[in-house]
Formats: C-alpha cells, sequence, structure tokens
C-alpha cells in the first residue's frame, strides 16, 4: 500500500489504525492482522504505540 500513497496518506492511514488499535486494545492481534486480510501490507505494524511519523 505504501507505493500508492504519499507520506500525508501514509500518515493519515497510520493514525486511523492507531486509533482503531486502541479502541480495540484486547485483541491486538486481530488488528494486526488487517493489512493482511485487506491484501495490504504496511512499511509499520498496526499497535497503539506505532510511531506514524517513522
Amino acid at each position: 500500500m505504501d507505493h500508492y500513497v504519499g507520506t500525508v496518506g501514509r500518515l493519515t492511514v497510520c493514525g486511523c489504525l492507531k486509533t482503531a488499535a486502541n479502541s480495540i486494545k484486547p485483541k491486538t492481534e486481530l488488528a494486526k492482522s488487517l493489512p493482511r486480510k485487506c491484501g495490504n501490507s504496511l512499511s509499520f505494524e498496526v499497535s497503539p504505540s506505532v510511531d506514524c511519523s517513522k
């Protein structure tokens, strides 16, 4: 997915997924599997502690 969006898009997606991961804390492993289930790969891990600026 990273090659389809620029930095702003990546930061937006990262922030959205980080918020989603925070809202489903008991099921963090499910949040981490979302990109793969959607047929995408990301340069960051979906987690409540991800640093979206990197």
